[in-house]
């Protein structure tokens, strides 16, 4: 059984400089703490959503450092397919690869344009198999 951790409510609690996010502070409120909770309790993911500038983005990295874990962000849009939170393929970088082997007149193309060498895990393939992601090494 997954053990839930204690959510500080109420409290500041600061966030370290990750990425292109920069340090900060966040203060859970009741509601995000009980759901938060509730998501570890059930062994899913947690679908924040909202308005634009609202916090959704701080919300997920406070919890990711309360409980531990890796902090993922994918920003879906009107163009985002359900798909692209899964995976994502790389097609230019195939045909511009298939071109250059052409160019270069390489018989046994193969190995260089196998599939899984343009695939690219999406966040819900890191939540639930990040062991099995491949890290674009084929």
């Amino acid at each position: 059984m997954t053990e839930i951790p204690q959510i500080p409510v109420g409290e500041r609690l600061t966030l370290p400089a990750v990425g292109p996010w920069p340090e900060s502070c966040h203060v859970f409120a009741e509601p995000d703490a009980y759901a938060i909770a509730a998501a570890i309790a059930a062994g899913r993911p947690l679908l924040v959503r909202g308005e634009p500038g609202v916090g959704k983005s701080q919300l997920a990295r406070a919890a990711a450092v309360v409980c531990g874990r890796l902090f993922v962000s994918e920003v879906v849009h009107s163009r985002s397919e359900p798909q692209d939170l899964q995976w994502r393929f790389d097609a230019v970088a195939r045909l511009g690869e298939a071109q250059a082997l052409d160019a270069a007149r390489v018989e046994d193309v193969g190995p260089a344009l196998n599939p899984l060498r343009y695939l690219s895990p999406g966040v819900l393939w890191w939540t639930f198999e990040h062991d099995r992601a491949p890290d674009g090494g084929g």
